[in-house]
């Protein structure tokens, strides 16, 4: 589990203990803490995956609401989530699921910015609803 599936569990259990109410502020409180030494901060794709798939109602614990700006990561996040309900062994498989996600969302390639260490993480974690 990379920084970003750290961030989402994290982020998922503090909403679950009652410590936040909202995914966003759990996700800006757990990667400004994880990120805290880099110049940078947290990447906006895994921001887009993790807060789209809490937006769909996908993370146990977390209702469904408005918190994802990006649709296109929010895309791919959804698309894994399905792929893994159909081919659960592709968790230990990131790339393979990038690949299989992406092209049920559009026909051109994209590169992945860890938005599957945020859906694996979830998954393995037993986050995800129906996983």
């Amino acid at each position: 589990m990379g920084k970003y599936g750290t961030a989402a569990v994290k982020s998922v259990e503090m909403v679950v203990s009652g410590e936040t109410r909202s995914p966003k502020t759990a996700w800006r409180d757990v990667t400004n803490e994880l990120f805290a030494d880099t110049q940078y901060g947290p990447k906006s794709c895994p921001t887009g995956a993790f807060l789209g798939l809490c937006e769909e109602g996908l993370v146990k614990g977390i209702s469904p609401g408005d918190y994802c700006d990006s649709e296109d990561n929010k895309d791919y996040a959804v698309a894994a989530v399905r792929v893994l309900g159909e081919k659960p062994e592709l968790a230990g498989k990131k790339s393979a699921l990038w690949k299989v996600a992406v092209a049920r969302v559009r026909d051109d390639p994209v590169v992945p910015n860890s938005q599957m260490d945020v859906v694996v993480s979830l998954w393995d974690a037993g986050f995800i609803k129906g996983s």
